[in-house]
């Protein structure tokens, strides 16, 4: 597989057993080579989340939705984070 690939997998693989840092490396480095892939911002969002880098998470949402507005798990990722913000 290519480079891409490699950091996007890898990146989806350490979201699993939740090592959202690594994932979040992976996916930062997927997404400067391909930053036409909602899935990339969204995976990054999700690690970030996982993290309690609210804000961050909110802008990579936001960078998937813009590149995927059809996408209905970015806006009921964002509507947690906003959820989690308010009960702070």
């Amino acid at each position: 597989p290519d480079l891409k690939t490699v950091y996007r997998e890898r990146g989806r693989c350490w979201l699993t057993g939740k090592n959202y840092e690594e994932a979040l490396s992976d996916l930062r480095r997927y997404t400067e080579l391909v930053p036409e892939d909602f899935a990339g911002f969204f995976y990054q969002g999700i690690a970030l989340s996982g993290l309690g880098r609210y804000d961050e998470a909110l802008v990579a949402f936001d960078n998937s939705a813009r590149l995927n507005p059809n996408e209905p798990n970015t806006y009921y990722q964002r509507g947690w984070i906003l959820l989690a913000q308010k009960h702070r």
